[in-house]
């Protein structure tokens, strides 16, 4: 008997060193590639499972918003994406974007730590909170309207970031250009409308400037990678490359279901498959809830592969379903439609993975909303932070649970999130 017992001790041991060895959060330090994976600093794998969010990209007439902020508090949205799970943000940028003349409009009110400062000072301050939330950025051209041919401001935009943010190990690459587009846009044509040619040109002037990011370079439209096998984009540093497409229903329109893997295997799948390069499914979302099986067989598509991706996109919704409220549809008529996620929480939720912090960037402190200390979070609580809602006030004994030394809004997110604990 004691034989025996010996012998599952013995297993028990080796398991949990085994566990510990291999299930483990990374993301340290800058990021750079090795085959068909995404590396840290130390050699670990990472994988992105991030969410789309940023200035508002639909109406040029509000180039100085984020995405939201007529309704909610960038740092409340901040926070329900990191409490969420999500690990990293691709945020969306344009041009107009980073003029002087671009300043921040505090419409109702609700940033208004935001008040007066220019879109680019905007940028700075949800980089600074994203980084403490241990969330890494992505920064995306994200035009509409014109392509990388039309934009005179890209290069000396880019490099403006890439300057801007080398220090910070939290912004960690560039997506060129969302979905490269023109009348006559190719893919190894080889003229001025090669569009390989003028990710590389960008590219490797970015890297020039910034050579630890990560550069991203989506197919044309944001779909089609097939041609990057034949003509694969050419970095200085060629671990610093990514690909990335865009995966909607209406890519696979009129495949069968059972052939819609195939289908991704063909158009950017076989990079993964044949260990040439990462991708990053960049924008990915279903239309209807009745596409419910398509948009699980892709999440677990880029699980089994490992694949990283950012979801489209972040919206506020409902306070009480303030996890819920990043699923949409799309824009009908410049207009939002936001939709209930019940369906596709656990499928996300599986999905997502946690990172290790950086060091030299100190992560908030520690949240708590247990205000009197008995090891619960409950009603007490809640009347501590509604006795000191609005006061200047430090600690969770007085409704400060993120320790700013404001008992606000922010603190009730944090009580709602840990109710029940």
């Amino acid at each position: 008997m004691w034989q025996k017992l010996l012998f599952m001790s013995v297993v028990n041991i080796l398991l949990s060193i085994f566990l510990t060895q291999n299930i483990h959060a990374a993301g340290k330090g800058w990021w750079s590639t090795q085959g068909s994976k995404i590396i840290d600093e130390q050699g670990e794998e990472v994988v992105i499972t991030g969410i789309n969010w940023g200035f508002e990209v639909y109406r040029q007439d509000e180039k100085g918003w984020l995405d939201n902020s007529t309704i909610a508090n960038y740092k409340s949205m901040l926070l329900s994406m990191n409490k969420f799970g999500f690990n990293t943000i691709r945020f969306v940028w344009r041009d107009w974007q980073l003029e002087n003349d671009c300043v921040f409009q505090n419409i109702n009110n609700n940033n208004p730590e935001l008040e007066g400062l220019s879109c680019l000072e905007v940028m700075d301050e949800v980089i600074k909170y994203a980084s403490q939330l241990n969330m890494r950025i992505i920064l995306d051209h994200h035009t509409l309207l014109a392509s990388w041919r039309k934009s005179p401001k890209l290069t000396e935009n880019w490099l403006k970031l890439a300057k801007r943010y080398k220090n910070n190990p939290y912004v960690i690459g560039a997506d060129l250009d969302n979905e490269p587009h023109h009348t006559q846009v190719c893919w190894g044509c080889g003229n001025n409308s090669d569009w390989r040619l003028g990710a590389e040109r960008l590219g490797n002037e970015i890297l020039k400037v910034n050579p630890k990011w990560l550069i991203i370079v989506e197919g044309i439209l944001g779909i089609d990678l097939e041609v990057a096998k034949q003509y694969p984009i050419r970095l200085s540093n060629p671990k610093k490359l990514v690909y990335s497409t865009h995966v909607y229903p209406g890519m696979t329109y009129g495949i069968p279901f059972e052939e819609v893997e195939s289908a991704w295997d063909k158009k950017f799948g076989y990079l993964v498959n044949e260990n040439i390069a990462p991708v990053l499914v960049g924008e990915f979302q279903l239309v209807n809830l009745g596409q419910m099986e398509w948009f699980n067989k892709l999440v677990n598509y880029m699980k089994n592969k490992r694949i990283s991706g950012t979801v489209w996109a972040w919206r506020w919704g409902d306070p009480k379903y303030s996890d819920q409220s990043w699923y949409v549809l799309p824009p009908i008529e410049k207009n939002y439609l936001t939709i209930s996620n019940d369906q596709r929480k656990p499928i996300m939720r599986s999905w997502l993975v946690k990172l290790d912090p950086n060091p030299g960037y100190d992560p908030l402190p520690e949240e708590s909303a247990d205000a009197n200390g008995d090891g619960r979070v409950d009603g007490e609580d809640y009347l501590v932070w509604l006795n000191n809602f609005g006061k200047n006030k430090s600690g969770p004994n007085n409704g400060d649970f993120n320790n700013d030394r404001k008992v606000d809004g922010l603190d009730y997110i944090i009580f709602v999130n840990s109710f029940g604990s």
